[in-house]
């Protein structure tokens, strides 16, 4: 038997989290197909009209979704906090986010979404996404631009970002690096490269000299994020397991190091990779 593929498909039939559209995106895992899934969400009660990474499902070998692997409505990618707003920039989960333009190349020569309307078999995949971001409690004001770059290729996914400011601001507790794998198939944890320890509380934060952050569980599932880029750069990294006040996930961060405040023309770049193992 050869090497299973990795394979793309564009959707415009509705899906997980107010999706109008998505692209979803099957990487190979031994049984079967991690499917990640890039969601257009749209809720204008939100300020939301963005495409953004939602709910990741195991298929088996013939495509047929079998399982679902994280939280729907949870972010991955961007959660950006003004300091004293009433919620964060990104997203589904808290809006404020609109997306001006999308692109799509696979292997290296751009396509159109239409034309993947079956499954596409691909070596390297990219999608870029550019958009907006608006001031929670002035949602005519843009504050920041934000590009990110989805890319897929072999078994992970990376996702790089940065963030233009667009004006001063003072900022809470901030991430560009998120994944909300279920609690029920993660029950421990590993900080880099050191031993599996449990999960025994419901929020949890340490530091230290570590770039990645993987949990498992009983099920076969092994849920991996790692910033190779991040503001720390990997100095004294953060990170937070938690389940956000008794939510169904366990929930990993890796906190921005950004020292309270931005200013405009200042530029944030940072990269994560994920990868769900069965």
């Amino acid at each position: 038997m050869g090497i299973k593929r990795s394979y793309c498909q564009y959707s415009n039939e509705p899906t997980d989290d107010a999706g109008v559209e998505s692209v979803k995106i099957y990487l190979p895992t031994k049984n079967g197909y991690i499917r990640y899934n890039l969601v257009h969400s749209v809720l204008p009660n939100k300020q939301c009209d963005t495409w953004r990474l939602g709910p990741a499902y195991h298929c088996n070998d013939e495509f047929a979704e079998d399982e679902l692997l994280t939280r729907p409505r949870a972010e991955w990618e961007m959660a950006i906090r003004l300091r004293d707003r009433c919620d964060f920039i990104g997203g589904a989960a808290h809006g404020d986010e609109v997306f001006e333009s999308i692109s799509v190349w696979i292997n290296g020569a751009e396509r159109s979404l239409s034309t993947m309307c079956g499954l596409t078999p691909f070596e390297t995949l990219m999608i870029r996404v550019d958009s907006v971001g608006f001031d929670p409690d002035a949602p005519g004001v843009q504050v920041l631009e934000h590009r990110k770059t989805v890319s897929a290729c072999g078994d992970r996914l990376w996702v790089d970002q940065r963030v233009r400011w667009l004006a001063d601001a003072l900022l809470g507790q901030s991430y560009l690096a998120m994944m909300p794998p279920l609690k029920t198939l993660t029950k421990r944890y590993r900080a880099g490269d050191t031993a599996y320890r449990p999960i025994t509380v419901r929020s949890f934060t340490d530091k230290g000299q570590l770039s990645s952050l993987t949990l498992q569980g009983d099920s076969g599932y092994t849920f991996t994020m790692s910033v190779p880029k991040y503001l720390s750069d990997g100095e004294r990294n953060i990170f937070i397991i938690t389940d956000n006040g008794g939510d169904q996930y366990h929930k990993m961060y890796f906190v921005l190091c950004h020292s309270g405040a931005a200013h405009a023309g200042d530029c944030w770049e940072t990269t994560t990779v994920y990868r769900i193992e069965k």
